[in-house]
C-alpha cells in the first residue's frame, strides 16, 4: 500500500494575536473527554488541532496557497 503522512500541524504566533483564537481554544478544550489521564489530554489536543485547522481556513484563507500565489504574482510581473 500507499504510504500516507502525517501532516505536522504548526501553531503561528499571528493566530494568537487574533481576538478569537483564544476563545476558540479555550472552548474546545473545555469540551468533555473521558478515559485515562493521557488519553483525555491526547483527544483534547486532537480536538483543539482540529477545531484550529477550520477556524484558520475561514479567518486568513488558505495558508497553503498564498506562497503559490506570490510566487505566480512574482512570475507574471517579471
Amino acid at each position: 500500500g500507499e504510504l500516507r503522512h502525517k501532516s505536522v500541524f504548526k501553531f503561528m504566533t499571528m493566530w494568537s494575536e487574533h481576538s478569537g483564537c483564544r476563545k476558540l481554544i479555550e472552548d474546545v478544550w473545555k469540551l468533555p473527554a473521558y478515559g485515562y489521564p493521557m488519553k483525555i489530554l491526547r483527544q483534547k489536543l486532537r480536538n483543539v488541532k482540529s477545531a484550529l485547522k477550520v477556524w484558520i481556513k475561514e479567518v486568513f484563507g488558505d495558508i497553503h496557497l498564498k506562497p503559490v500565489n506570490a510566487f505566480k504574482k512574482l512570475e507574471e510581473i517579471q
